[in-house]
């Protein structure tokens, strides 16, 4: 079962419910991704020195690929999230500041962050550190994140599983679920449209 894909260049990414990581390059499948390093953003190493051999075996719920073509894989299984950087791995797990190592997906913000979200809540990460926690505190009353997106303006829409869906700004937080009209407040994926200025939501 196959959960993600993601292109770089010349190989496609598959992220997958049991089988872990599979690359095709050129249409033809990669059985070893070297890694140069494999640390956690706290400056724990790791012994894995392979890509592939890192996710063996891991639920990948999401692969986004940024700006500067790096690769950012959301798992499930103690992985937490990976970003790959042309040979470098960094780990975000709960030693780091996660609320939980099932992460969902991960966006890439205007202001150059990055906005992770997972079971627990969604954690801001900026210069390889996770530098702030939206959960209960911040008004999330469900912290089941499947989705997020961010609008023009920095305005941030969460997605949950049974929640509706939180959307966060300056003046804080504010609930939208059924009693609102949502169809349904499971909320699957929210994407922006920037041509539109509008959020396009995807409910069970």
């Amino acid at each position: 079962m196959v959960y993600s894909t993601c292109t770089l260049k010349n190989e496609l990414y598959i992220g997958t419910k049991n089988s872990g990581l599979l690359v095709l390059r050129n249409g033809v499948s990669v059985s070893s991704i070297p890694l140069k390093s494999n640390v956690g953003a706290s400056g724990a190493g790791y012994s894995e020195t392979d890509l592939i051999e890192l996710m063996e075996g891991c639920k990948i719920r999401s692969i986004v690929r940024d700006s500067k073509d790096r690769l950012w894989f959301s798992t499930f299984g103690g992985l937490g999230l990976v970003r790959y950087d042309h040979g470098d791995a960094l780990r975000f797990t709960t030693a780091d500041g996660l609320p939980s190592d099932r992460v969902r997906t991960v966006i890439e913000r205007n202001d150059g962050s990055f906005l992770a979200v997972c079971t627990g809540g969604a954690v801001v990460i900026s210069d390889d550190k996770i530098v702030d926690v939206f959960n209960e505190a911040d008004g999330l009353s469900n912290t089941e994140i499947l989705t997020a997106a961010e609008d023009g303006s920095g305005n941030v829409v969460l997605g949950t599983d049974g929640g509706g869906l939180y959307c966060i700004s300056e003046s804080g937080t504010k609930h939208i679920g059924t009693d609102d009209g949502l169809n349904s407040d499971v909320v699957m994926r929210v994407k922006y449209d920037k041509t539109r200025d509008v959020f396009w939501i995807v409910t069970s």
